[in-house]
């Protein structure tokens, strides 16, 4: 609900002579107020001509780094071509040692080696790298390992397993080393690549498994079980892999599935059906025909995947030199639009200027209208609960409401009959004011309504006019247990002067309540609530709270609560009543309260006169 509120002082409230018509601005404050919007432009246009230069500076980044991407990769996609030389040699030779050296399969291998030697030496530039584990950091050094190999293993010298170990190693660093020359780059390419390098590890799985077919077909059968093994697990991670790039880059299966039809449709099928008879294993007649037969097969596959290696390497490039022109026309349109900034600041200034003016105007008499509206609305508020002002401000007619349950609060100062024989009429109005004060500041915290104050009496509701439910009894009770302690550290007169105490009252019940009267409305309550609440307060003692047992009854269904039974107390009007003192509360609050009843005494107020 909405709270009573914190009034501000109202110095007038004849709001038509508070509005006045805002001086004219001087030539001197004119042409400050010119000298300051140049001002203003030219920072904003340094701001802007720094943003723009920043962003040109980026942009011309993103293009060098975009270009390098190219460089890098076009060399990867070079580097991809030597890796299928070196598969091709790498499959003759193990052909050559699984199958009887005077079957005329060395001058193949002399061949590919030839033209693993041509491919290396045609590349751009060799690729660079610092890793002691490569050990072919330049074209030399490479040419120098490959060579060493071919020497130390000549045609009668060498094994299968020795063969493939070899060059899948020096193939493997190559993988390697393509994949982090680019890895550093925006995620759409690197998607791409990470499908492209899938591929390429796919087709160096299948070259594994062409050299292991070759050995099968010239042998016979696999002698080792662990042979037939490797090969299985060659021909599965190669079909995995190609399937792994199919799914990141969708048009390499479109690119694939043109390529085979362009070999050989067939191909795929006998293929398909020598793996089976690999994997099978069974021991048959060796043969060299069957073993190039195999080979020969397996390289129209594997040149069918060149190609599809050679297709998607330039879509990536493709994909690269969109980002540069789209990174060329982003730098052209910031420049651009720099310009036309340029252009167009002097009328900006101008027209700026001229509203500035006006505005300057206007933004003083809306303040003025605005402050006299707050002070006018701040003293309805005062007068009246917040949603009942906003209906009387919308022009609607508050209607008198009935609610079944509310919780009434009346207080009186102790001896306050006294206290004023002692001082002047003027010294009674300062020490109530202040002393209400407090309380003001203090109910705030909860979901009450100060309806109003008669002398040194104190009047609150909780569940009007907008109800809590069955909150406003736990409300009253913690305000005034809040009250209570709060009243033994209020002194009043002088540092030796006498303590503060106060009567509490409290009944809970039905009440009507409604706006009384056009000329100074005040929104009143109705009922023998308000009787009886009133009676229990006058009825009570000092720095106690007295309560009927309506209110001790709805206390009682909730935790933490200590009353204590008082008596049969005759009662103006009513009889004898059942009535209890409210002791103090264990359970945590459940108002709104960010300090507790028990917290209030640890501050110290003094009201003087």
């Amino acid at each position: 609900m909405k709270k009573t509120r914190q009034v501000e002082p109202i110095l007038d409230l004849r709001l038509e002579n508070k509005i006045s018509t805002p001086k004219s601005i001087t030539r001197t404050g004119r042409r400050t107020q010119m000298a300051t919007m140049v001002v203003v432009s030219l920072i904003a246009m340094t701001g802007l001509t720094i943003l723009t230069i920043l962003d040109a500076l980026k942009a011309s980044q993103v293009t060098t780094k975009t270009k390098t991407l190219q460089a890098s990769i076009n060399l990867s996609i070079e580097v991809a071509g030597l890796i299928h030389r070196l598969q091709i040699e790498r499959g003759t030779r193990v052909l050559h040692f699984s199958s009887d050296p005077q079957q005329g399969i060395w001058p193949r291998v002399l061949e590919a080696a030839e033209e693993t030697d041509e491919v290396a030496q045609n590349l751009a530039r060799w690729p660079q790298d610092n890793r002691e584990t490569y050990n072919f950091n330049s074209l030399e050094t490479f040419l120098a390992l490959v060579n060493n190999h071919r020497q130390s293993h000549p045609s009668n010298n060498s094994t299968i397993k020795e063969e493939i170990t070899f060059y899948t190693q020096i193939i493997t660093n190559l993988f390697d080393w393509s994949f982090r020359n680019v890895q550093q780059t925006d995620q759409d390419i690197l998607s791409d690549y990470i499908g492209y390098q899938m591929l390429l590890i796919g087709k160096e799985r299948t070259g594994i498994e062409r050299a292991l077919g070759g050995s099968y077909f010239s042998r016979g059968y696999f002698q080792d079980t662990n042979d037939l093994l490797w090969y299985a697990k060659q021909n599965q991670l190669g079909q995995d892999k190609l399937q792994t790039s199919m799914q990141l880059v969708p048009e390499i299966k479109t690119i694939y599935n043109k390529s085979v039809e362009a070999s050989n449709r067939t191909i795929l099928v006998t293929v398909e059906q020598k793996r089976k008879v690999i994997l099978g294993n069974k021991k048959q007649n060796a043969s060299v025909e069957l073993g190039v037969e195999w080979f020969d097969i397996m390289t129209v596959y594997i040149n069918a995947l060149l190609k599809v290696q050679k297709e998607v390497g330039t879509l990536i490039l493709d994909k690269l030199k969109e980002n540069v022109s789209s990174a060329e026309k982003d730098s052209i349109l910031k420049y651009s639009v720099f310009a036309f900034v340029l252009l167009i600041m002097p009328c900006f200034v101008f027209i700026v200027y001229t509203i500035q003016r006006y505005a300057n105007k206007l933004h003083q008499t809306t303040k003025q209208l605005k402050e006299e509206k707050h002070r006018a609305d701040c003293l309805l508020y005062q007068m009246l609960p917040y949603p009942v002002a906003e209906q009387l401000k919308g022009g609607q007619t508050v209607k008198a409401e009935q609610f079944e349950s509310v919780t009434v609060f009346f207080s009186d100062i102790v001896d306050f009959t006294q206290i004023c024989a002692s001082i002047s009429p003027m010294e009674v109005t300062h020490m109530l004011n202040q002393l209400y004060g407090i309380f003001d500041n203090h109910i705030d915290k909860y979901d009450v309504y100060k309806v109003e104050t008669i002398g040194d009496a104190y009047m609150v509701v909780s569940g009007l006019p907008e109800k809590n439910g069955h909150n406003h009894v736990t409300e009253v009770s913690l305000m005034a247990l809040h009250l209570v302690e709060l009243m033994k550290s209020v002194h009043f007169g002088s540092d030796d002067g006498r303590d503060l105490s106060v009567r509490i009252g409290i009944h809970t019940g039905p009440c009507a309540a409604g706006v009384v009267g056009n000329k100074m409305p005040r929104y009143c309550l109705f009922g023998d609530t308000v009787n009886t609440a009133s009676r229990m307060q006058t009825t009570g003692l000092p720095q106690k709270i007295h309560v009927s047992k309506d209110t001790k009854d709805m206390l009682e269904f909730i935790d933490g609560y200590h009353l204590e039974f008082r008596g049969l107390v005759d009662v103006k009007g009513k009889g004898a009543m059942e009535t209890y003192w409210l002791l103090d509360n264990t359970a945590p609050c459940v108002s709104q309260t960010s300090e507790r009843p028990d917290e209030a005494s640890s501050h110290r107020y003094q009201v003087r006169i």
